[in-house]
C-alpha cells in the first residue's frame, strides 16, 4: 500500500514533500525515487507518536497531513482539496468511522467535513490534517497509543466523511506484544492526559 500511496502523494499537485519516518532498519530506501520523498530517521523504531512529532517538527509546509503507512485512498485529489479548502488554525481532521469498510454500518455518504462531537472515533489517526503552528507535541511517554486521542482533545476536531479507506488497522503494531505498554499507556493517559 505504502507504493501505491507514495505515487499518489508525489503526483499530487498540493503536496509539497512526503516525509517517511523509518521506523524499520529494513526499509527499502529506493522509495526516495518518488521525487517528493526524504527519510528521516535511521532505522530505529522511534514508535508512533514521537514518529508523529519528527515528521511535523521537520515539516517545511504549514499544512501537514499525518498519514499511516498502511492505508489506501483510491480518491486522494478529491480528499486533498476538500481539506485544503475547509482546514483553519486550531482545528484537526481525520476520518470518521463510517470511511473503514470493516465499520461501516451505512453506504458511504457524500465527501463532507464534519465538526465532530463526542469521543474520538475508531480510525482517527490514521489519516490527520493540521496546521503546523496548531500541532501539540505529544508527550514521550505516550509511545504508541493515545496520541490521535491527545490532539482530538486539544485541538477543534472535524471528522472526514465520505471516502473509503483501505486499512488492515495495525498493520506494525499487530506483529509487536505491546499488551504491557498500552496497559501502561491508557493508565498514564488517564490519569494526566484525558480532558474530562
Amino acid at each position: 500500500m505504502l507504493g501505491q500511496m507514495l505515487s499518489k502523494y508525489n503526483r499530487s499537485s498540493v503536496i509539497g514533500e512526503v516525509l517517511i519516518i523509518n521506523n524499520d532498519n529494513i526499509m527499502d530506501t529506493s522509495i526516495v525515487e518518488h521525487g517528493k520523498v526524504q527519510i528521516l530517521n535511521d532505522g530505529t523504531n522511534l514508535f508512533v507518536n514521537p514518529s508523529w512529532n519528527l515528521g511535523v517538527v521537520s515539516a517545511k509546509y504549514d499544512r501537514v497531513l499525518i498519514a499511516n503507512d498502511d492505508i489506501f485512498i483510491e480518491s486522494l485529489d478529491a480528499v486533498l482539496n476538500l481539506l485544503l479548502d475547509t482546514l483553519k488554525e486550531g482545528m484537526i481532521i481525520g476520518p470518521s468511522k463510517s470511511c473503514f469498510e470493516q465499520r461501516r454500518e451505512s453506504p458511504l455518504e457524500p465527501l463532507a467535513v464534519e465538526v465532530a462531537t463526542g469521543d474520538r472515533e475508531y480510525g482517527f489517526g490514521v489519516f490527520m490534517a493540521v496546521f503546523k503552528d496548531s500541532y501539540i507535541p505529544i508527550p514521550s511517554a505516550l509511545q504508541v497509543w493515545f496520541g490521535d486521542s491527545f490532539l482530538y482533545d486539544r485541538l477543534s476536531p472535524y471528522l472526514l466523511k465520505g471516502v473509503d479507506i483501505v486499512t488492515p488497522m495495525r498493520g506494525t503494531s499487530k506483529q509487536m506484544d505491546l499488551r504491557n505498554q498500552h496497559e501502561k499507556e491508557a493508565k498514564l493517559y488517564v490519569r494526566k492526559y484525558q480532558h474530562r
